[in-house]
């Protein structure tokens, strides 16, 4: 309801002898933290085609032995 999820940034905030919980301004929200993740991943360095023959175990000349 308030946007506070699991691993949302948080200030407290003390007014008036009562602390509350705050959205920390600027702070990453779960799908800019995953973006990133993303973004630094490591890159794939093979085709497609190379990734389907795998998955499917299709002979190449290297199984050709």
């Amino acid at each position: 309801k308030h946007g506070l999820l699991p691993n949302t940034e948080v200030d407290f905030v003390v007014e008036r002898g009562r602390v509350f919980l705050r959205k920390k301004k600027g702070a990453m929200t779960e799908a800019d933290r995953l973006m990133e993740h993303l973004r630094n991943a490591p890159k794939m360095r093979m085709s497609s085609k190379e990734l389907l023959a795998i998955l499917r175990d299709e002979p190449d000349e290297l199984d050709a032995d």
